[in-house]
């Protein structure tokens, strides 16, 4: 069978947003070991080593330590984590907090039309992107600990995609319900003919405020027919989540967990009721975004260079020789050198016997005379003059 060899061909572009010719990249010389481009068309300055701009850390490696965080580590564990698993310098729990924070408002930020694929306002649609759910919906509370206080959680789910809507930190009031209710509606392509609650009084009112022809249904208990397991199982999943924390410390970070969480949820995590695929492809929703994983929301900034394969040309690769072949070719080689060795003794013997008072000797062997004019001397070899 024939070997096959490639001739792969790399070529790198500007990250930078907006540059009017990303393929005019030089080289600009070496720096910290590394390889550093400049754009001819924008100035800009890179590394293609796969990191963001003002980051110490690959894409990789930042997109794993955000997935590890929403998955249930803690910022220490997550920078332990990296330094384990990549084998660098662990990262500060302030550098691990700021790119879960930095990367999860950036994915809202596209999700709600405010930037476009490049991260930058410039290419914003300024259009949501809603969700193509069901009919029927599913509402519930649950009570955690933020502060020091007791809060609510609100969240409202697609029955059939199992994508959430909207989730509300805030208390148990008619406010919070219809906050709730209203960003749902604008993440979801229709409203729902019925959205199914634990019979709170709020949700009636809540419900009528923002909808027109949806019906309130009240569950009638978990192994009735109609039920509210879905949300029950939805907020198992978040205070399993929640225990390593101990806990949120402000309404305010504790909105931006849950916002990250929710995304985690509808993205990046498969569901059994989907055969393995996440709610956002249910919902029709994951092929409008340009991103699979955690990996992608870190390149949506534009700012991550790296060598990009153009052409990869397989060449059936030359039969070479038979081994039998090259080795006979090699002792051939070796005795031809033994006997150029030979020759070239025998050759310095005949010049020593042909001219006994000035011997010659190899140039290893020689040395100046010293106390001749000008310091050169001819070379001695130990050998003394006739008398």
């Amino acid at each position: 069978m024939a070997e096959i060899e490639a001739h792969i061909t790399y070529a790198v572009e500007c990250p930078a947003p907006g540059c009017p010719t990303p393929k005019d990249v030089v080289r600009d010389g070496w720096k910290n070991g590394q390889q550093r481009y400049e754009c001819r068309g924008c100035g800009n300055h890179f590394f293609a080593e796969g990191k963001p701009r003002r980051k110490q850390f690959t894409a990789q490696q930042i997109a794993d330590a955000v997935d590890s965080y929403y998955s249930g580590m803690s910022y220490k564990q997550v920078a332990e984590g990296l330094e384990d698993t990549y084998e660098v310098p662990e990262p500060a729990k302030s550098t691990v907090y700021a790119w879960v924070k930095a990367y999860t408002r950036l994915a809202q930020q596209y999700m709600r039309g405010e930037v476009g694929p490049d991260g930058t306002e410039a290419t914003a649609t300024g259009q949501r992107i809603r969700a193509n759910v069901g009919d029927h919906w599913v509402a519930d509370e649950m009570q955690i600990r933020v502060g020091g206080k007791r809060l609510w959680l609100w969240n409202v789910m697609d029955r059939d995609t199992r994508y959430i809507l909207a989730a509300r930190l805030g208390p148990r009031t008619l406010r919070t319900g219809i906050a709730m209710f209203q960003e749902a509606q604008q993440n979801a392509a229709k409203e729902p003919r019925s959205i199914t609650t634990d019979g709170l009084v709020a949700y009636e009112d809540a419900i009528k405020t923002v909808f027109h022809h949806t019906q309130h249904v009240v569950s009638e208990g978990i192994h009735e027919e109609v039920n509210n397991n879905l949300s029950e199982r939805l907020q198992g999943s978040f205070r399993q989540r929640t225990k390593t924390q101990r806990g949120l410390e402000k309404r305010l970070t504790g909105q931006e967990y849950v916002d990250g969480w929710v995304l985690d949820y509808n993205f990046m995590k498969d569901h059994e009721a989907h055969r393995g695929g996440s709610p956002a492809e249910a919902a029709k929703v994951a092929q409008r975004v340009p991103w699979d994983d955690w990996e992608g929301i870190v390149r949506l900034g534009g700012e991550v260079a790296e060598p990009r394969l153009i052409q990869q040309k397989p060449v059936p690769k030359k039969p070479g020789p038979k081994p039998e072949l090259v080795e006979e070719a090699v002792n051939e080689y070796l005795q031809k050198q033994k006997s150029d060795e030979a020759k070239a003794k025998a050759k310095v013997k005949a010049e020593r016997q042909a001219n006994p008072r000035f011997p010659v000797a190899p140039y290893w062997k020689r040395k100046a005379t010293r106390g001749t004019r000008g310091g050169r001397g001819r070379a001695e070899v130990g050998a003394t003059k006739k008398q």
